[in-house]
């Protein structure tokens, strides 16, 4: 992995992350709007190295064993903003 260009890595890294992040049980009042931020960056992340297949790629995540509610909501994210051909740029 190591012998990755770290522009790979950094984005295996952040699908990863999408893919297993868990809930976050010790803060239910977690702050709504930077949880949106959060998903919000991570459909951005997808739109722009997945292009018009970021959709597909958040289901294939969310599919993935071990995946938390985040990467469901990174789907959703994408489907409201037209099916992963999203902006990137907002």
């Amino acid at each position: 992995m190591n012998n990755m260009p770290v522009a790979n890595r950094r984005l295996t890294a952040m699908l990863e992350t999408i893919a297993l992040e868990r809930e976050r049980e010790t803060e239910p009042t977690d702050d709504l709007t930077a949880r949106r931020a959060e998903i919000a960056k991570a459909a951005d992340l997808l739109v722009r190295f997945y292009g018009s297949d970021a959709l597909a790629r958040a289901k294939v995540l969310e599919e993935r064993p071990g995946a938390g509610s985040f990467a469901k909501w990174v789907r959703i994210y994408l489907e409201r903003r037209g099916s992963g051909t999203a902006d990137a740029s907002s």
